[in-house]
């Protein structure tokens, strides 16, 4: 057994003897400022992921020099925020980690997000660098692989067309596409592993 786990059989011990259901407890209500202590802990130290994935698409909105009103999304006001790439790239990170959860890719996509990854990655004022491109390519797949939903509704939008024809063309049409490509990360491959999981 692992010297640092905790002492499981320990606590369960604890536990039972001091709560096991046997004797009345104290349900006292909390006091205001153990509410207001706890609230803030909940707010500050758990991960809201719908509020990560607005926020997700906001920023590529932003980035593309579009409000989200703009793009189609819903929003309580239409705000252009100033979104540098290195800000976009560190947003969506945080969002390859809640789409890995199925349900959250599901819910991502059918909030528009795979319109808003290929928005970025195609009409975007300025090309996007190596790294924010490669960024994009990876939450797609991400987003898609083993959804058979999400890949049909891919596929019915063309989207996984446009980027396998765009990755597998040997004049790559755009500076950014180049640039990856020079980097030796294999654009095809990110897009035939969406289409076959």
């Amino acid at each position: 057994m692992d010297k640092e786990a905790p002492e499981w059989l320990g606590l369960l011990k604890w536990s039972l003897a001091h709560s096991d259901g046997t004797t009345p407890t104290n349900q006292d209500m909390m006091s205001e400022g153990d509410q207001h202590w706890l609230e803030e802990v909940m707010k500050n130290l758990v991960r809201n992921d719908a509020e990560v994935m607005v926020r997700s698409v906001e920023k590529m909105c932003a980035f593309c020099g579009r409000g989200v009103l703009e793009f189609g999304g819903e929003s309580k006001e239409e705000t252009k925020l100033d979104v540098s790439e290195e800000e976009l790239i560190n947003q969506l990170e945080e969002l390859q980690d809640v789409v890995e959860m199925i349900d959250m890719s599901k819910n991502f996509a059918h909030m528009g997000g795979l319109d808003v990854i290929l928005m970025v990655l195609f009409d975007s004022p300025s090309p996007p660098s190596p790294a924010l491109f490669s960024s994009l390519c990876i939450l797609y797949s991400t987003i898609t692989q083993n959804t058979p939903p999400i890949q049909a509704e891919a596929m019915q939008k063309g989207h996984l067309i446009q980027l396998i024809t765009a990755a597998l063309q040997p004049d790559l049409p755009t500076p950014q596409m180049a640039s990856v490509w020079d980097e030796k990360m294999s654009l095809s491959h990110v897009f035939i592993y969406c289409l076959l999981l």
